[in-house]
């Protein structure tokens, strides 16, 4: 293949692989543009130690968390800070910022709009893989306690599209090295030039279901983040109450 023809394959699939994007992301939605954060306001009940170590060990924990939570009469008005960044908490007043969580360190998030209550749940830097927190919140409607649901949700479908893009070009970028500079076989067996075995062009894992419900339909109310490693960013805890 030539050098124009391989680079025309190339960049014929990173384009089809940059629709995967866009799949992600229902018509209306367009709250992640370039950088941006999504800011939305909430009030902080607090933080709680969740151990396990299956998810749905920790979903179980959460979801009993919660509901003895309904029954809290302090809390914090904050401003949370969503984007493909990850998730900060900060004071409503100012820019001051309480928590500040990696997205690939929030493991999944959870609501019940029928009690107003948003949660994520999170890795400790340094801290066991079994030993997470969840960070609790209120709304002021079930709508906004679903719609920040569903926001963290795509942060994290298109957070993880973003990182199977890079693989796949960094696949082609392979695959199209070989293909220009082919290793020759030996003449005697007559054969033409091919890609060499040890750079095959492997298949990029397939986007893992991301479950959106919540609490008012019946099912956990969480939502599974598919992203992989976890960065060592530090972050304060709230205190529980003004």
């Amino acid at each position: 293949m030539s050098l124009s023809a391989a680079n025309y394959v190339s960049q014929f699939d990173r384009r089809d692989a940059a629709s995967v994007i866009k799949s992600f992301l229902p018509s209306h939605f367009g709250a992640f543009t370039g950088n941006q954060a999504v800011i939305k306001a909430a009030e902080y009940i607090g933080s709680f130690i969740v151990t396990g170590k299956g998810h749905h060990d920790r979903a179980e924990i959460v979801r009993q968390k919660l509901e003895a939570a309904r029954a809290y009469t302090h809390s914090k008005p904050i401003i949370l800070l969503i984007s493909l960044n990850g998730i900060k908490v900060c004071r409503d007043s100012d820019e001051h910022v309480y928590m500040a969580h990696a997205l690939r360190r929030i493991s999944y998030a959870t609501c019940d709009p029928d009690h107003l209550q948003f949660a994520f749940l999170a890795r400790e830097p340094k801290a066991e893989p079994n030993v997470q927190y969840c960070h609790a919140f209120v709304t002021a409607t079930a709508e906004e306690a679903e719609e920040l649901n569903n926001i963290v949700g795509e942060a994290f479908r298109i957070a993880y599209a973003q990182q199977q893009l890079a693989a796949l070009n960094a696949q082609f970028k392979q695959a199209t090295a070989v293909l220009v500079n082919p290793v020759p076989t030996s003449p005697s067996h007559g054969n033409s030039c091919v890609p060499n075995k040890d750079h095959p062009v492997s298949s990029v894992d397939r986007t893992p279901s991301v479950v959106v419900t919540n609490s008012h339909s019946g099912g956990d109310g969480e939502l599974s983040n598919g992203l992989d490693s976890q960065p060592s960013t530090d972050n304060l805890l709230l205190p529980h109450s003004r």
